[in-house]
């Protein structure tokens, strides 16, 4: 476990919260509270943070509305629902297409298979190293992710010019 009480937990998630004010811009507090609560993500929740991040949406924008913007440009599974818990795996997948993610030429290849995605995340310590691609996370692991993949990948984005 990561945290080893809870008070850690809540002033962890504190911390999170302020970063991720500033990083993702002025998203709902709510929804980034009640991610903070999820204990198993869903494709709403990943979908939201990509498709806000990528201007697919307005941050006002819900979960679903995310899932229907990432499922009209084909990014994906054709079975993906909002409320369908999502695994380390396809998070991956999903974040690695906001960020130009350097070595990464498989996914490219590959034209962005998961499993790649999630071996690059998986190298570049974005995802636990105990971490199954089969494994649900939570929204915490969620923010984790997406607020470490951040720092990584967009900082090498505006050295290349990206």
């Amino acid at each position: 476990m990561l945290f080893r009480s809870d008070k850690m937990k809540k002033v962890f998630s504190i911390f999170l919260l302020l970063i991720l004010g500033g990083m993702i811009f002025a998203q709902s507090a709510d929804f980034v509270t009640e991610l903070l609560k999820t204990e198993k993500a869903t494709y709403g929740q990943v979908c939201y943070l990509t498709a806000v991040y990528r201007d697919l949406i307005d941050e006002k924008a819900s979960p679903e509305d995310a899932v229907n913007a990432l499922a009209k440009i084909n990014e994906l599974p054709k079975n993906a629902v909002s409320n369908m818990h999502i695994n380390y795996e396809n998070s991956a997948a999903l974040f690695a297409r906001i960020w130009e993610v350097k070595g990464h030429l498989l996914f490219k290849i590959t034209n962005g298979n998961k499993r790649y995605a999630f071996k690059k995340f998986k190298k570049d310590k974005i995802v636990p190293a105990n971490a199954d691609p089969q494994m649900i996370p939570s929204g915490i692991d969620i923010l984790n992710i997406f607020t470490a993949a951040n720092a990584k990948y967009s900082q090498q984005d505006e050295i290349d010019g990206v």
